[in-house]
């Protein structure tokens, strides 16, 4: 009687982990579809930690290729590549993996494997030429400028790019940390949605490209944010027009979903009236 109740509870006991693992698998591909990659991360770690779900691992390299995390992409690619049901384009992101860490030897023999793979792709043969030192020396040989990186004042641990040149300053889209009284995380990063600032520029020594920033900008033209994101943003040459990428959004700020129930990106425009921009449309 003593081993039948015991089997009877290790079966149940079994059953009960596959249904917990199977629902929680359910979860982490329902946020992994709505792009919050965060929440999924966890779940497919919760998954992994343990039982050895394929489909789990596929989507955790996804989810952090996704988000840029690309130390775990590696370590989490090049586990799904030697799996049975591994794709083409995993050996091109188990290489870009890869090369993003500075392994460039070791990513070029799997941009060669996908190149064999997908020969229509031209990505593959490409990536594989840019780890290639003599073609990346006759690449940069051909180069007759060159930029310099600098951390300038304003600059913080978060995204800030896609500077435009505007009356003395410039507009940059940025998604340092929120200081209103709710916090808005966009869920695909797990960082606050993109907002447009502004930053006054004095030059210094134009020659030299010395310039003097403000170290602390200001949101651009409160109509032009929105509380999802807004930016990367350009000007027409004479300033009177402007080209932004935002949230999908009407004039009272509702959001508009495609047939897949997702909020999309648009171009929107708008005109400069004084010190206005007027005539929004997207």
């Amino acid at each position: 009687m003593k081993k039948v109740t015991l089997l009877f509870l290790l079966v149940f006991l079994v059953g009960s982990t596959s249904f917990a693992q199977k629902s929680k698998l359910q979860r982490a591909n329902a946020a992994f579809e709505d792009y919050n990659y965060q929440t999924a991360i966890e779940l497919y770690l919760e998954i992994l930690d343990k039982t050895d779900v394929s489909e789990a691992k596929i989507k955790l390299a996804e989810s952090y290729r996704k988000v840029n995390n690309m130390a775990e992409a590696e370590f989490w690619y090049g586990q799904v590549v030697h799996l049975p049901e591994a794709k083409p384009i995993y050996y091109l992101y188990y290489g870009k993996s890869l090369q993003a860490n500075g392994k460039c030897d070791l990513a070029k023999p799997w941009f060669e494997k996908y190149s064999i793979e997908e020969p229509d792709d031209l990505r593959g043969q490409l990536l594989a030429n840019t780890c290639d030192r003599e073609e990346l020396e006759k690449m940069i040989a051909s180069r007759k400028d060159f930029y310099e990186i600098k951390k300038l004042p304003f600059n913080t641990a978060f995204d800030d790019f896609g500077p435009a040149f505007f009356k003395g300053g410039i507009v940059f889209a940025s998604e340092r940390d929120n200081t209103g009284p709710t916090a808005r995380i966009h869920e695909w990063t797990g960082y606050p949605f993109l907002d447009l600032y502004y930053t006054k520029v004095d030059t210094v020594d134009a020659e030299a490209l010395e310039f003097k920033y403000e170290g602390k900008p200001k949101k651009y033209e409160k109509k032009l944010n929105t509380k999802y994101h807004d930016g990367p943003i350009c000007f027409s040459r004479d300033g009177k027009e402007i080209f932004f990428t935002r949230n999908n959004l009407d004039e009272r700020n509702r959001v508009g979903k495609d047939d897949e129930g997702t909020i999309r990106l648009k171009v929107f425009r708008a005109d400069l009236n004084g010190d206005k921009w007027e005539n929004l449309e997207g």
